[in-house]
């Protein structure tokens, strides 16, 4: 297998993982949601070597933009599903303040602060 070949399968592999981790999520499960934050470190693992071989030779192989394009679907959708929990927590009973709360990969929830900047409720 040549190095941009063995970069396509770790393409193909972060894709996989993503996408795996969009189909199982569950916002009310803290192992699922761990799962997807080491499924997601993985991919961003394998993104980064595929990255690093590709620039060295220069080349791409068969392939490669079709993975990056199931990547991207599969990354919109699990950022779709988070962002349907954060917003699903934010208007959950017993959270109302004045603040807005923020949803964490660690599936707690935490009150936004002005200095955390770029939040807005």
């Amino acid at each position: 297998m040549t190095p941009p070949d063995a970069a396509l399968d770790r393409v193909v592999q972060a894709a996989g993982r993503v996408e795996k981790a969009a189909g199982e999520w569950n916002a009310v499960d803290l192992t699922v949601i761990g799962e997807c934050v080491s499924a997601l470190e993985a991919s961003a693992s394998d993104l980064s070597a595929a990255f690093t071989v590709l620039q060295e030779y220069h080349s791409s192989p068969a392939g490669l933009r079709a993975n990056l394009l199931n990547l991207k679907k599969s990354a919109g959708r699990l950022e779709r599903l988070v962002d349907a929990s954060a917003a699903f927590l934010r208007s959950a009973p017993g959270l109302a303040c004045d603040r807005p709360v923020l949803y964490q990969a660690d599936g707690a929830i935490c009150q936004a602060t002005p200095e955390m900047g770029g939040v807005q409720g």
